[in-house]
């Protein structure tokens, strides 16, 4: 997705979509975060709203910077990603219909992309760069590799490519 427009509509809603492309957490999860939560943290322990389970969300030195970029202004107790009134949270409802008006923006259905779409994304660049499938199970919640590589769209001919040279 073309970053560039969603930061020319509005920088908290750049700043969404970089933060959810480069966390893999669910949007539930992200808009429940306060400032506190992800300012000064190289890893941050977050207790998933849909399990209950604490996993551990490593934020490199460039998602550092845009954090600290991001919240520059901000209290610690404010919400990472408020909304237009700033005592609560940006809704699911409203994400979910500021990532999808940015999808359309750059070409891409709208019934194609939606807050999800960060998360799986995330997971399968992720997996392609570095081929852990541990971490992603684990930030995911998930038993099983395999679960996790379905999860992220990997389908067992990219597997068996992957293998294919590989001998020890």
């Amino acid at each position: 997705m073309k970053e560039w427009l969603l930061r020319y509509s509005s920088y908290r809603n750049y700043f969404l979509f970089y933060f959810g492309i480069n966390t893999g957490l669910r949007i539930s999860d992200i808009l429940h975060l306060r400032v506190k939560d992800v300012r000064r943290k190289d890893i941050a322990k977050i207790k998933m709203e849909k399990t209950e389970n604490i996993v551990e969300v490593y934020f490199n030195a460039v998602l550092q910077r845009e954090i600290e970029k991001y919240t520059s202004n901000m209290a610690d107790s404010d919400w990472l990603f408020p909304s237009r009134e700033g005592e609560k949270p940006l809704t699911r409802q409203m994400a979910d219909i500021i990532l999808r008006e940015a999808a359309v923006a750059c070409g891409i259905d709208r019934d194609q992309w939606g807050t999800h779409s960060m998360r799986k994304s995330f997971g399968y660049h992720n997996y392609q760069k570095t081929k852990d499938v541990y971490y992603l199970m684990k930030l995911y919640g998930h038993t099983t590799q395999s679960q996790t590589l379905r999860y992220i769209g990997i389908e067992l001919d990219e597997i068996r490519k992957t293998l294919e040279n590989f001998t020890l």
